[in-house]
C-alpha cells in the first residue's frame, strides 16, 4: 500500500509584495521569500527552500511562459 498525502493552499500576493531570492552554496538550495500585507495590515510570509535543479526548471518554465503570455499580449493589443 501506498500513503500519499497532499496538501494545497492558495495564497494571493498583491501588487506591493515584496520578493527576495537567496542562492545557497552550502546546501545548494534556493530560498525564496514572498512578503506581503492584508487589507488588515497583517504582515504574510511565504518562505520556500528548493534544490538548485528545481529552480533552474521553475525559471526556464517561467521565463517560456511569461514571454508567450507578453507575445499574446502584443499581438491582442495591434
Amino acid at each position: 500500500m501506498k500513503k500519499r498525502l497532499t496538501h494545497n493552499q492558495e495564497i494571493e500576493l498583491g501588487p506591493n509584495a515584496k520578493t527576495s531570492v537567496y542562492v545557497s552554496e552550502y546546501n545548494e538550495a534556493v530560498q525564496i521569500t514572498l512578503r506581503d500585507k492584508d487589507e488588515r495590515d497583517e504582515t504574510h510570509v511565504i518562505e520556500v527552500e528548493i534544490p538548485l535543479a528545481i529552480a533552474r526548471d521553475l525559471i526556464c518554465e517561467l521565463v517560456t511562459s511569461l514571454t508567450k503570455h507578453d507575445e499574446k499580449d502584443a499581438v491582442e493589443e495591434i
